[in-house]
């Protein structure tokens, strides 16, 4: 008797990989969207909020280029 092991590359399992990550793309490129988007309201609490509102516009850039890569793939 043969034992056998599921493959785990095959081209119907790759169509469903790339569309989770073309997926998941599409998420990080609307949250980074967002982030960038929320920036300015969070500048206008003051310059104790200045920080948080620098890390808020660049985290959302990064998030867009990130999910402008995973649609690329």
């Amino acid at each position: 008797m043969r034992v056998s092991m599921k493959k785990t590359f095959s081209k119907r399992n790759m169509l469903g990989v790339k569309k989770g990550l073309n997926k998941a793309g599409v998420i990080a490129q609307k949250t980074g969207q967002v982030a960038s988007a929320i920036a300015p309201v969070v500048a206008l609490a003051g310059p104790e909020a200045m920080p948080a509102a620098a890390g808020l516009e660049a985290g959302g850039i990064a998030l867009q280029g990130t999910g402008a890569a995973l649609q690329a793939i």
